[in-house]
This record gives structure tokens, sequence and C-alpha cells, in this order.
């Protein structure tokens, strides 16, 4: 039983602690002087029943700190905390809640850092496995080093420095103090060159672009340029190129710039999960379409940057569409 426990306030408690003291001590005085205890014992017993009394009443008031303070030491030594139990509804219930909260966070962070490390050493595993077969074949003369067998050991090399420099672009743009370029752009200055880019290697593709050319944002040109590009050529590798369409328009007080195709969709379950690191359709992996799973990790991080947003949804009856939604400029 915690007497105290609905009270929400830590002030009022101690308030209260303090008001039961010394009606306790008060009483007990009173008390001892009708059986004539002797004048010094009185206080003595007082003491020791407020004392009582005062503990009875808060009890469990500090229970949360001392279960954090415990808390804290075992995530020092890296290992999984229990939540802090408390119904209390004052300032040390709301800490209590806050440090579960955090607790759930670190927990959930830790998780994506092990998947992160494990799936990365997945995507480098494959070329590394390439380039060093390769390279042994050649050193013990099972394959001679024609252009042929140059050519694949570049490309291998060429697929390691994109993972590389896709995980060092993500790093950068999710660092808070890295700094970030910002101009007046045009949208559709953005969209144009950007679909031109992303369909530069395939020919015979040609988006729809519907662009309101009054519609301007404020953000790093290079970036945002680079989140529609990827949202395209995502749309060019995995949907049906020929269904390619690029909208911006107005969207309240912001800028929507969707890029939807009418292919087969998003194969997850969840198709929010499409933007974590080395996250593909299994109609991706399964075709063996290329891709490192980084590059719709990179456009929301771009989106995010700017104060923006990005969403997907699959289209009935095929296809998808991504959203980027921009504030205006």
């Amino acid at each position: 039983m915690k007497p105290l426990e609905r009270i929400g306030s830590v002030k009022l408690k101690l308030g209260l602690l303090i008001v039961a003291a010394v009606a306790v001590s008060a009483a007990m005085s009173q008390i001892g002087f009708r059986l004539g205890w002797p004048i010094w014992v009185r206080p003595i017993v007082a003491l020791f029943v407020s004392l009582l009394f005062v503990g009875l009443l808060s009890r469990g008031m500090t229970s949360p700190l001392r279960q954090m303070a415990a808390a804290t030491r075992v995530m020092a030594r890296g290992d999984k905390v229990d939540p802090i139990a408390t119904k209390s509804r004052d300032e040390i219930g709301e800490l209590a809640r806050a440090f579960n909260s955090m607790t759930d966070e670190l927990d959930t962070l830790e998780t994506e850092r092990r998947a992160l490390v494990a799936n990365a050493a997945h995507e480098l595993r494959t070329p590394i496995a390439g380039l060093q077969a390769t390279l042994e074949n050649v050193r013990d003369g099972v394959t001679a080093p024609t252009p042929d067998v140059i050519n694949r050991l570049s490309d291998q090399a060429d697929r390691l420095g994109h993972i590389v420099n896709e995980l060092l672009d993500l790093s950068r743009l999710e660092a808070i103090d890295h700094p970030l370029r910002r101009e007046r752009i045009n949208v559709t200055d953005i969209i144009t060159p950007a679909v031109t880019t992303a369909t530069a290697d395939r020919t015979g593709i040609a988006p729809t672009i519907h662009s309101d050319d009054t519609l301007e944002v404020t953000g790093d040109p290079s970036l945002l340029g680079r989140l529609v590009t990827n949202l395209v050529r995502n749309a060019v590798l995995h949907g049906d190129p020929d269904s390619i369409t690029v909208r911006a328009a107005r969207d309240g007080p912001d800028v929507a710039i969707s890029v939807s195709d009418h292919g087969s969709g998003l194969s997850l379950a969840d198709p929010s999960r499409v933007f974590d690191r080395f996250v593909r359709g299994d109609r991706s992996r399964s075709e063996d379409r290329p891709g490192t799973g980084l590059g719709l990790a990179i456009s929301q991080a771009i989106a995010q940057r700017h104060g923006g947003r990005i969403e997907v949804q699959n289209l009935e009856p095929s296809g998808c569409r991504f959203t980027v939604t921009l504030p205006t400029a």
C-alpha cells in the first residue's frame, strides 16, 4: 500500500509528510503529558513514532529513483534493463516513465545498429568474395588476366566503392552538425535534370512530368536533385519504366513531389520498411536487380534534413507512389 501514490506533486507530498510529522509529534507529546511520562522521554517517543508514521506514508515514494540508479549501473555494463515499475503520478513517476521510454529507444537503436553492421557485412561480402576468388585464380595461373577479367574486377571494386560512398553519405546526412547548403530553387529545375540523370542509361524511357513552374523550395539543390533521382531510378529499376509519372503540386503550405508507376508494386508486408537500410523487396532480390538498398534510406534522410517527409503507398490495381513533402520557400 502506497498512500501518497495518487498525489501528483512531490512538493505536496513533502508538505504533507512535514505536516504529518509535526501532528504526530504534537499528539505523542500530549499523550505523554497525560500519561505522566518524564519530560525527556516524550520527545524521544514522539521522534520514533513520527519517523515510523512518515516512513509508512512515504513508502515507495523514492523506489523509482533507486530502481533507476540500479538500472543505470546495469546499462553501463551493456546489459538489458527491466522497465521501472511505478504508478506514481508525480514528477518522479514522470521521470520513471521517461526513463522507460529512453531505454526502449536505446534498445531499438542497438538492435538497428547490430542489423546495420550485419547487413553491411552481408552486402560487402559478395563483391569482396568475387574479388578474392578472381585474384586468387589470376595469381595461381588458373585464369589469365585478360581485359574481360580485369573489367570484372573493376566492376566489383566499383560496387564496393559505391556501397562505401553511400554509407558515408548516409552518415553525413544523419549527422546533425553537418552543414546544409540552402538556397531558393524552383521545383521544376530540380525535377527535370533529375529525371534526365535517372534515365540516362536507359533508352526509350520518357517519364511524364507535371510540375507547376511557380513552386519553389529552399534547400540544397544537389541533395534535392539526388532525392528525386533516387526515386525515379527506383521506379525505372523496380517498377514499370513505361508508366512513370513525376508530379509536383502544392499541398497546403507545402510542396509535394510524387513519383509513381504501375509496375508490380512493393512486396513488403510493411511498405514503410523500404526506407530501412539495405532493405529490398523480395522481387528485387529474386530477379537480381541492381541496387544496394541504401538509395531510399538516403532519400528519407535528405527529406528529413530539409524539414520534410517521404511516404510510400501501393496503388490499385498495381504499382506504387513515393511522395516527398517539403516546406515551400
